[in-house]
């Protein structure tokens, strides 16, 4: 099974991992694999389903995205920008930080459990 992050609608996202300086006591302890979003471009990680270059960037600790129109409803499999990391066997946590100021009708950002583009559960 894969994890993703879905942005699929117009809007300007921008995802972040929590630092110690901003995390809490309920935050989850951070152990395996992590992202800071630290460099220029997504780590070897990463995979990305329909790829849109020109609508992405790492820098200043953040993954911003300028979504593009386009969905995963049953047969319209258009959704661009949809970011992949396999996660570990048995229980695991996800933690992150989603900021997406909505503009439009239909936009979304979210975490998704991925199975494939037709078959996920996303949050």
């Amino acid at each position: 099974m894969r994890h993703g992050i879905l942005f699929a609608i117009a809007a300007l996202l921008t995802l972040t991992t929590l630092s110690p300086q901003t995390a809490d006591a309920a935050d989850p302890t951070t152990t395996g694999w992590r992202d800071d979003f630290d460099g220029s471009g997504l780590a070897a990680d990463w995979g990305v389903t329909n790829e849109d270059t020109g609508n992405y960037a790492v820098a200043d600790g953040k993954l911003a995205v300028t979504g593009q129109a386009g969905d995963t409803y049953q047969a319209i499999n258009t959704a661009k920008n949809i970011f992949m990391v396999d996660i570990p066997a048995g229980d695991f946590t996800a933690v992150t930080k989603v900021s997406a100021p909505v503009a439009k009708v239909f936009q979304g950002a979210g975490l998704i459990a991925w199975k494939d583009i037709d078959n996920y559960v996303r949050s």
